[in-house]
């Protein structure tokens, strides 16, 4: 048996519905609380609440509600349950906001005389406008109740046909208004079929857009698909599809905020006093006696030549200075040119000379 579309009052229950799960959505409400109390306000003479309470159950157990609007195809149709599973696929980049107003403006569009071309633009815009992929949303469109079979067989050709033609061109060859000019083209007679190739497709070609659409898509080809939705919009009325909301700034910090992190990040001021603390980092690495080829001076003296034959005969012991790694406070002795490490190295003094810097009382080994 096949399905029949809703009755009016089910589409405005429904726009209800999906205007307001997406404003408390917003205000960031659970979907749980918002199915569990959503349910009371709508009109109980129709058959939402019970969807609404199966969808509720759903989410409890899987956390999703796409798949209950699925099971439930003989009351939601295909596309609206390919919208809110995109927009819960967790690596789509599909807003669940955008989701529901796009089901809300569908929906409204449903309870008045809404057309099956109209229906058409709409979704195929939703489909081409948030990236959704074209051949699930055509398939999931396919099996919508609102289409007959000709449509049916029409929107699932298209999927072979988007690759090759313009959505302008293919609108245009499928309304009556391309009829009608091949027609005067030959006189007022349907012409023949005199190919195997593209004319006797286009021969074929169902009318399923009237004579405006045609002149407006006829307007459009060569153009963005955009201008093509935007001019239906203005002309004939079809509903306007949602845009996403553009990212906003990020919000600025409050100025107590700011003047604390830059305070934070300024360098620390020295004391006037006169009794500033003194720092020297050094990294010793050996006093093994290997004295290395250069060792790193004062300003002012020269480096020495290559080492001795002998490292055993080297004395006084020399220390290689590498770069800063450790800061060692005043604590630890490092007071002008001296160099006294008595608590971690074990060194007990030390002095700058001319060739280097030189222990004068090695730690006892």
């Amino acid at each position: 048996m096949t399905a029949q579309p809703l009755p009016r009052e089910e589409y405005i229950e429904q726009a209800y519905f999906f205007r307001v799960y997406r404003e408390r959505l917003q205000n960031n409400v659970p979907s749980q609380e918002i199915l569990k109390t959503i349910q009371e306000e709508i009109l109980s003479t129709t058959n939402l609440p019970k969807a609404i309470d199966f969808m509720r159950a759903e989410i409890l157990h899987m956390g999703r509600i796409g798949d209950a609007m699925a099971r439930l195809s003989h009351y939601f149709t295909p596309f609206q349950a390919f919208v809110i599973n995109r927009a819960e696929d967790d690596v789509s980049r599909f807003d669940q906001v955008t989701g529901l107003e796009i089901l809300e403006r569908e929906a409204q569009y449903r309870a008045l005389p809404a057309t099956q071309a109209g229906l058409f633009v709409y979704q195929f815009e939703c489909i081409a406008r948030n990236r959704l992929g074209y051949g699930d949303g055509l398939t999931a469109m396919s099996k919508d109740v609102v289409y007959d079979e000709t449509w049916r067989r029409w929107i699932q050709k298209l999927r072979l046909r988007l690759g090759t033609r313009e959505l302008s061109e293919i609108v245009y060859r499928a309304s009556q208004h391309f009829q009608d000019r091949r027609r005067s083209q030959h006189g007022g007679v349907e012409p023949e079929d005199t190919s195997r190739d593209a004319s006797a497709e286009t021969t074929a070609m169902p009318v399923l857009f009237g004579e405006q659409e045609g002149r407006i898509a006829r307007a459009n080809i060569g153009r963005d698909p955009l201008y093509l939705f935007a001019a239906l919009q203005r002309q004939l009325n079809y509903p306007a599809v949602p845009r996403p909301d553009q990212e906003s700034e990020p919000e600025k910090l409050p100025g107590f905020l700011e003047a604390r992190l830059q305070k934070i990040e300024q360098p620390p001021e020295t004391a006037g006093n006169g009794t500033e603390r003194r720092h020297r980092s050094v990294a010793i690495l050996s006093a093994t006696g290997k004295r290395p080829s250069t060792i790193p001076r004062r300003p002012g003296h020269q480096n020495v030549g290559p080492r001795p034959a002998n490292p055993a005969a080297a004395s006084p012991t020399w220390l290689r200075v590498l770069r800063v790694c450790v800061v060692l406070p005043d604590r630890y002795g490092c007071v002008g040119r001296g160099l006294t490490l008595r608590r971690r190295s074990g060194i007990r003094g030390g002095e700058w000379g001319d060739r280097g810097f030189r222990i004068s009382e090695p730690a006892a080994m």
